[in-house]
């Protein structure tokens, strides 16, 4: 009979004997090599920023509270952005979608991409997109 190791990954048998056993051990083992590649791709150190930098435009637009991430923006990228100024700006940018009910972060990118005149007085909002929306765009290939 089969016997559970505890010290291998989840759910991989070990001396798993006749046809049936061989191939829920062939499939338990692709379905942990499957998670521990899903769980290396979105444990990355930039995926956390990038993380934080959507979230903190998302939460604008949808006028919710994003304290926590634009202090994790101003700590990360430091001198790059002006505090003031960013939180100024992402104050007007939440009065953009301010009679939407449902933003995403593509209706986000459309807005900037349309070519408002607004986008002129949100530079740093600006910036911040432009930080993230090459690796969306890297990432959707």
């Amino acid at each position: 009979m089969a016997k559970l190791n505890a010290a291998e990954p989840r759910a991989v048998l070990t001396h798993c004997y006749g046809h049936a056993l061989n191939l829920a051990c062939v499939y338990f083992e692709a379905l942990d090599l499957i998670i521990a590649c899903v769980s290396d791709r979105f444990d990355q150190p930039g995926y956390k920023t990038y993380s934080n930098v959507q979230n903190l435009l998302l939460k604008a637009a949808k006028s919710e509270d994003y304290s926590e991430e634009l202090q994790f923006v101003q700590s990360f990228y430091g001198s790059d952005f002006n505090s003031v100024l960013l939180s100024t700006h992402l104050e007007i940018f939440s009065h953009v979608f301010y009679e939407s009910k449902k933003v995403s972060f593509s209706d986000i990118l459309a807005f900037f991409r349309g070519g408002s005149s607004q986008i002129h007085l949100i530079p740093q909002v600006g910036k911040l997109l432009m930080l993230i929306s090459d690796a969306s765009y890297k990432c959707s290939k």
